[in-house]
């Protein structure tokens, strides 16, 4: 369904087309009047397009029609490459003696001028005919989804609402509406979160739970084109135009104190002017709460407060699903596939809900399961589709193709934001908006990161942490799904020997393919525009022959050795990675690739040398060498004028003849560079080399990594000065935003590392600065989030100086995530004081073997949830962190004590082998416990009053998980006060699982085997009492069946493998025991 976004593609032709008219080109092919025609059919035809787009696309011809003239299109775009190709050529070429040499070359250029000619001719024919075509389409306006009136629901409870997390989220936003607000009398509050992940449902909770505390309620949907507004109030509900229904709503309000719900809201023209004008007339303490998938949305309608719904825990969904699916039964033994099941919906309750529906028509077999589990969700479920169709539907266009790229990474595969922005822009799908009155304000990359941005607001793409500071994300199935289904006319993910002989896709993703199999299957596919290969076996260069018309080739980490020079008949190329290849050699045709743009090389270490002719490159954008194994760069810097991202430069003296890295000066030329990093920065030691860089001066630069290599750590102090001059030497200008220094041998760091000259400076890492015994006054920095501090070994205590004095009083105002690691010498930590670091939500303490106690001012730092400590050899107990809500602790030798952290909820305990006490923490509802060389359990988990655990996971010994698993067991009480409890062995397997809410016990074959003391594997245990964890709406008490009292085929067939297994078990034993009889009576005979 790609004609979604074929009118915003052919738009973008016309607009190069236009360019291309009017520029010198066209006068030296002496094509501007065929270029003139295409452009002014193209422009026709868009229109036709654009019509087709409001059709619902049912018919063959149509669909088949739209996939010519999309063909069309990119053929367009390719002529226009060439057209820039060869204009560029003419004007780059040097005036020639008369001679044969010069006058081939003439005719060559004539030829390939009149062959240009004739294609753009032939194009404009083809376009006629589609144009002819048009005619005899059928295309009937569409009627708008009856998904939407749909959705148009209101504030009543859905019968099954899962989970505490629901509750405690109501509790929460009931606690922020019922706080004082004096920046407005009505404060606005938005609960933000993906597609159906469950925002209507907690609005509705709140709706419900907040009866007493408002004079009256009222529940709002406006319709998407906001002629029609929805109201229910007080079990009245009235629909009709929204001038009709502003006058009611402003009746309903006046004078009162009320809170309005308005539920999807898609953009902020629902409130601006429209229902803010009503809300105005309220009483004091009157509340606004929203529901939008965009946090963007909320931003701009003024929210005070975002309230972001998660994703239902793997418990909660599994719950839910077989609630769906077993209305009246058990669940029998399909948990293990239910719950993958679960994982592939990502949590999210509305998926969960459809797939548990479809699941009551299949039989409760595991094979039957599978074969759902396996299917593509979207294609089995209308509602799922319809429901992120809409979301798609809101999406620009360029947005669109943004997000369809992203399902050709693999599933769950990390998909880092500068790699696939990167491959956005050689793609085309990103433009900068150009105003004739005004200079560019924005680069193609800060456009393209808009656009991931966006999606992640979206919930689109999910997060993924990173505290190296890259940006990351993943894919969610079901939207990758989605996408694969909606681009199935031009992109292809996995074996492209699954590739039809109709099918000729423009984008492949090769994901699971042997050698052989890329070659057969990829060599019909004439037209492709990108090929990524993932961890692909490859190692020939055919590739390079065949397909001249790609934009985008990544070949990094396969097997490829080979560079051949027929790499320069790629001449449409954008993006070329070679990353994690063993590549020897770039042939010198590379020079030919005149439209590359960007160059990764990164982690090539058998690549020795790049060729002379690569500083020919002139719109090269980003090169990667860092990692390679260079020993020759024979090429300069001076045309590579749009270079704005260069990693792994190295330099060398000025004068030096060796050719294994650049003079400094190379980078003065280089005005547009945005990030930059240099590597082996002890070559060099004089201090006028390294300002010849001109740094200071580039005003664009916001990125910069300063390093020298490990090889010689240990220093004489006149050398040490030297280094840290070059370092000064390197100052970069005030629009620095992030810092990384790495193995830096000064005594001292570099003045410019200070507030004052880094104003705008927001991450900060210092990696091996092992001469440095003092830190700068980074608590003065005002813009910084992000700080990392490793391998300084020198500094035994961090004091007053790295809080500085700052202007406001508060130091670190705006760092949210701080790693301190491999600080084996830091005994103490002060200096800082309260109210300091008021943003800090992330804190990581990794090899500070002698830090004692943590800092007293952590107890002040109110937005602190997240801790991690790993190896403080000395810390012997962590005690109130009032804010705390997850805690990992790794490999404390001394801590015993855990105590007065009132907000925890999740506890990682690894090999903390003293730990006895944890109190204190009366929200603990998560923990894992690792101590897998133990035979007992650790005494903390057997307080006097037990947790009441929502999930609880064991790691240990056989003997240990057994004696956890029997209900006479002496760890019994420990288990049956968890809502769900995982043992599993050191190597992962599981050895037992429990279900509170069912009485569901389940037992591994291995379990079984060592005991002997059940029957089953899967069986129920005696009943305990339960806490209220699941909020049942209208569901029957009945429903608590015992799994033991199922009669389905599942369970005839379980109890039969079972006592199968219980039989075979007994004559192995009886056989041991026989053969060991035999072999005593032997021995004794012999005797």
């Amino acid at each position: 369904m790609m004609e979604t976004i074929l009118a915003g593609f052919a738009k973008d032709v016309v607009k190069s087309l236009g360019n291309l008219a009017i520029n010198e080109v066209s006068k030296v092919l002496c094509v501007r009047n065929e270029i003139n025609k295409l452009k002014g059919r193209l422009e026709f035809i868009t229109t036709i397009i654009m019509d087709a787009e409001q059709t619902v696309v049912q018919q063959a011809a149509t669909r088949s029609w739209l996939k010519r003239l999309r063909e069309i299109i990119y053929e367009a775009e390719n002529i226009i490459d060439r057209c820039r190709i060869e204009a560029d050529r003419h004007q780059t070429s040097q005036p020639q003696e008369c001679n044969p040499s010069s006058v081939f070359q003439y005719c060559r250029d004539v030829a390939i001028d009149c062959n240009i000619a004739n294609d753009i001719r032939g194009l404009n024919q083809k376009l006629e005919n589609v144009i002819s075509e048009s005619k005899m389409l059928h295309i009937n306006p569409v009627v708008e989804d009856p998904l939407r009136s749909y959705l148009d629901v209101g504030p009543d409870l859905e019968p099954h609402i899962v989970g505490k997390e629901v509750e405690n989220d109501c509790n929460s936003l009931i606690q922020l509406l019922q706080r004082e607000y004096t920046t407005t009398s009505c404060p606005l509050f938005a609960v933000i979160g993906t597609i159906g992940v469950g925002k209507t449902t907690l609005a509705r909770k709140v709706y419900h739970r907040a009866t007493a505390m408002f004079e009256i309620r009222l529940w709002v949907h406006v319709s998407k084109d906001l002629t029609q507004l929805t109201m229910w109030s007080n079990g009245r509900y009235t629909r009709a135009d929204t001038p009709e229904q502003q006058a009611f709503l402003r009746t309903c309000l006046e004078g009162k104190k009320f809170l309005l719900i308005i539920d999807d809201v898609w953009g902020e023209n629902v409130w601006d002017g429209l229902l803010e004008i009503q809300a105005q007339h309220g009483a004091p303490g009157s509340r606004v709460l929203i529901t939008t998938r965009d946090e963007r949305v909320a931003r701009r309608m003024g929210a005070v407060q975002h309230y972001r719904v998660k994703s239902l825990s793997e418990d909660d969904g599994w719950w839910l699903l077989h609630t769906m699916a077993f209305p009246n039964e058990s669940t029998g033994n399909m948990q293990d596939v239910g719950r993958r099941i679960v994982q592939k919906c990502n949590g999210l309750p509305m998926a969960i809900r459809r797939i548990g529906c479809y699941l009551r028509d299949v039989d409760p077999r595991e094979d039957d399961w599978e074969r759902v589990y396996l299917s593509d969700f979207c294609g089995i479920s209308r509602r799922i589709w319809s429901t992120i169709n809409m979301s798609y539907m809101e999406l620009s266009y360029r947005l669109k193709r943004c997000f369809l790229y992203c399902a050709l990474y693999p599933e769950g595969f990390v998909i880092e934001q500068q790699c696939i922005t990167r491959q956005w822009i050689a793609e085309g799908f990103i433009v900068t908006p150009q105003k004739s009155t005004q200079p560019q304000s924005t680069t193609v990359e800060e456009e393209a990161e808009k656009c991931y941005d966006e999606l992640l607001a979206r919930g689109l793409l999910l997060p993924e942490n990173d505290s190296g500071g890259a940006v990351r994300s993943k894919m969610p199935h079901l939207f990758r799904s989605f996408a694969l289904l909606q681009s199935q006319d031009e992109n292809f993910s996995g074996n492209p020997q699954d590739i039809g002989d109709v099918f000729k896709p423009c984008r492949l993703s090769i994901t699971n393919a042997s050698a052989e199999a890329i070659r057969y299957g990829i060599r019909k596919l004439k037209s492709l525009r990108t090929i990524l290969l993932f961890e692909s076996p490859l190692n020939d260069n055919d590739i390079f022959q065949k397909f001249t018309h790609l934009r985008v080739l990544d070949l990094g980490n396969t097997q490829i050795e080979c560079v051949t020079g027929s790499l320069g008949r790629m001449t449409h190329l954008r993006y070329l990675s070679f990353a994690n290849t063993q590549v020897r050699e770039i042939p010198g045709s590379i020079e030919n690739l005149r439209m590359l743009q960007f160059l990764i090389l990164q982690n090539s270490f058998h690549l020795n040398s790049l060729p002379q002719s690569a500083g020919r490159l002139i719109n090269l954008r980003s090169l990667d060498i860092s990692g390679a194994g260079l020993k020759r760069v024979p090429f300069r810097f001076s045309k590579m004028r749009e270079l704005n991202c260069l990693q792994g430069f190295l330099p060398r003296s000025a004068g030096a003849e060796n050719r294994s890295g650049w003079e400094f000066k190379e980078l003065s030329s280089l005005t547009k560079l945005t990030s930059l990093q240099i590597l082996k920065l002890e070559r060099t030691l004089i201090v006028e080399d390294a300002r010849q860089s001109a740094l200071e001066g580039k005003c664009h630069l916001k990125v910069l990594e300063l390093s020298c290599s490990t090889d010689d750590r240990i220093m004489e102090i006149s050398r040490a000065e030297n280094i840290k001059n070059v370092f000064e030497g390197l100052k970069p200008g005030p629009s620095i935003v992030s810092v990384k220094l790495v193995n830096y041998n000064g005594h001292g760091f570099p003045s410019w590392l200070s507030p004052f000259a880094l104003p705008l400076l927001q991450r900060l890492t210092l990696d091996g600065c092992l001469y440095c015994q003092f830190f700068p006054s980074l608590g003065q920095m005002e813009n910084l989030k992000f700080l990392a501090i490793t391998g300084s070994n020198l500094s035994s205590t961090i004091g007053p100086e790295f809080r500085g004095t700052p202007d406001n009083g508060v130091a670190f105002p705006k760092l949210e995530q701080l790693l301190i690691s491999r600080m084996s010498n830091l005994e103490s930590w002060w200096g800082l004081e309260e109210g300091d670091m008021p943003s800090l939500i992330n804190l990581r303490l990794d090899g500070c073997s002698k830090l004692d106690s943590l800092p007293y001012w952590l107890e002040h730092c109110t937005s602190l949830t997240s801790l991690q400590i790993d190896h403080a050899d000395k810390l012997e107990e962590i005690v109130n962190l009032p804010a705390l809500k997850q805690l990992r602790v790794q490999r404390n030798r001394l801590l015993t004590r855990i105590s007065n952290l009132e907000r925890l909820e999740d506890l990682q305990v690894l090999h903390c082998l003293r730990l006895e006490v944890v109190q204190g923490v009366p929200l603990l509802r998560n923990v894992h416990s690792d101590e897998r060389n133990l035979t007992e359990l650790p005494h903390w988990l057997r307080p006097q009053e037990p947790f009441m655990l929502r999930r609880l996971e064991i790691v240990g010994t056989e003997e240990l998980l057994d004696r956890c698993s029997s209900a006479s067991g002496p760890y019994w009480s420990v288990i049956q006060n968890a809502d769900h409890v995982y043992a599993n062995l050191p190597d992962g397997a599981l050895y037992f699982s429990f279900n509170k809410s069912t009485s569901y016990f389940h037992r591994s074959a291995r379990s079984l085997a060592q005991s002997l003391l059940y029957i089953s594997p899967s069986f129920t245990m005696p009943a305990v009492p339960q806490a209220d964890d699941v909020i049942l709406m209208g569901e029957p008490e009945s429903r608590n069946m015992q799994i033991g009292q199922s009669t389905s085929p599942s369970w005839v067939r379980t109890q039969l493998f079972t006592v199968l297994l219980f039989v075979v078990t007994i004559l192995m034993y009886l056989i041991l025991l026989a053969h060991n009889s035999s072999s005593t009576f032997i021995s004794f005979g012999t005797s």
